[in-house]
């Protein structure tokens, strides 16, 4: 069964506002989310490793710093975007939930703390994910900065090794995130069908200052059981402070992180916009297929469901009882896939330039770009279609941009993947051996792997490891 946060990240992330945590709440005390935060997402909930913006001996890195460690440096006005007020209060719905009705004050705006609020909601699809803030989302981001790009190429493999070695993660380096904005808020509730959503209703009646109330209604059959799983917070209320030295030098780069409405600090964040990197390795996974989607099984951890944050409990269409699902799947990240494309890519450059590209960084920004208009349509699908170009610096880095290296290179990379692929007798992922490989297919990792070491050449095909 596939997890609720798994389900609401990949509904709500279509959103395009980032990644969306089903947990905003900050964890064990720590510090709200920073933009330059290096860290991990696990059950919905972001943790940080430590910040690459700020400077040893900071608050956000009482944990350490990587070894060498030299803070990310974007000038004293770096290209950004802060917006106070930018989303309304209310609900945030997938585009499988249609918002059916509000209760006047809500609709205004104007709720008071402690008032009790009125949605109802309606789900069209198996699955659906709702967010519903009590006051507006303020938005903070960075602009895309190639400083940022090749500051994470210069050190992504001191953040992995401080990652496992001194703080103990078991991740992959493809897990690690660099936060490049944030949108926060103060109250909040949360609510994901993980199955059996079809026609089903949803009213959300609940005091945000209280352990909010999401109930559903079923008026049809059902082929499978429905379940719906909520969350709400923060789960302690705290009254704002005076700032201190501290937290003013901390508000440096991550804006008026601290607007209030009443008491009550904007300091959950729903949403944050972030970049990833991977190295080439001996063979790149294969994850480019028609039939693939966003989610795919994950680790999962001993512990029980409670993240710690808020007030969680599942509701069933049958029993209406109130039980505990384990955490059971990671959701699959967009941005993995691209970033293994990418590497496809530079696997097919390196044959031809007789060069050694290694590495590949994208964002949630490039993922929504290409889907742009095409929110029901999964990546993988896109990239196949599209094949968007894949720029290669002089340092062996690979983004995405409007542009191939050259139209020449690109043509050469083709007429060798076709040639390779007349003299194999194995079928193309997506293909039948009575079909006709689609053009679509020829730049697939599971082609590439079919290249003879010939071509590539021993020295040529290494593993990255960390030094």
């Amino acid at each position: 069964m596939t997890s609720a946060q798994a389900v609401y990240f990949e509904q709500l992330s279509k959103l395009k506002y980032g990644y969306p945590l089903w947990d905003p709440e900050p964890q064990n005390g720590s510090v709200e989310l920073q933009i330059g935060d290096v860290g991990i997402v696990f059950h919905g909930v972001f943790s940080r490793i430590f910040n690459a913006m700020r400077p040893e001996g900071d608050p956000l890195n009482v944990d350490g710093v990587p070894e060498g460690y030299l803070p990310l440096d974007l000038g004293r006005n770096p290209p950004k975007m802060e917006r106070l007020n930018d989303l309304p209060p209310g609900p945030l719905c997938s585009h499988t939930i249609t918002h059916i009705h509000a209760s006047a004050e809500v609709s205004a705006g104007v709720a008071g703390h402690g008032a009790s609020l009125d949605f109802r909601f309606r789900c069209s699809d198996k699955q659906g994910a709702i967010l519903i803030t009590k006051e507006a989302i303020d938005r903070n981001f960075l602009l895309p900065n190639n400083r940022i790009v090749q500051y994470i190429r210069r050190h992504y493999k001191s953040w992995y090794q401080f990652a496992i070695q001194d703080r103990g993660y078991a991740i992959g380096i493809d897990d690690i995130m660099f936060v490049s904005g944030w949108a926060k808020t103060a109250d909040w509730a949360v609510a994901a069908f993980t199955q059996g959503g079809n026609s089903a209703e949803l009213s959300f009646d609940g005091n945000f200052g209280k352990p909010a109330s999401i109930s559903a209604s079923f008026s049809v059959s059902h082929e499978e059981s429905p379940i719906l799983q909520q969350n709400s917070g923060p789960r302690a209320r705290r009254e704002d402070v005076v700032a201190q030295d501290s937290n003013a030098r901390n508000a440096r780069y991550s804006g008026r992180h601290s607007a209030v409405s009443g008491h009550h600090r904007r300091d959950q964040c729903v949403f944050f916009h972030y970049y990833m990197v991977k190295p080439r390795v001996l063979r790149t996974p294969k994850v480019i297929r028609a039939a693939a989607g966003f989610h795919e099984p994950g680790r999962s951890p001993n512990n029980d469901s409670d993240n710690g944050s808020g007030s969680e409990s599942t509701i069933s269409s049958q029993s209406v009882d109130v039980k505990n699902i384990p955490w059971d799947q990671q959701p699959h990240n967009p941005v993995k896939l691209l970033l293994d494309y990418i590497l496809e890519a530079l696997t097919a450059f390196n044959l031809v330039q007789h060069s050694d590209a290694e590495l590949a960084v994208a964002s949630d920004r490039d993922v929504h770009t290409l889907m742009e208009g095409r929110a029901s349509v999964g990546l993988e699908v896109i990239l196949a279609e599209i094949r968007p170009h894949v720029y290669v610096d002089g340092s062996g880095l690979g983004t995405i941009h409007d542009y191939a290296t050259s139209e020449g290179d690109h043509d050469k990379i083709q007429g060798i993947l076709q040639e390779k692929l007349s003299q194999s007798t194995s079928p193309v992922a997506g293909s039948s051996e009575n079909d006709e490989t689609r053009e679509e297919d020829l730049f697939s990792a599971e082609f590439l792997e079919w290249f003879p070491q010939s071509l590539h050449g021993e020295n040529e095909k290494r593993n990255l490891t960390i030094e």
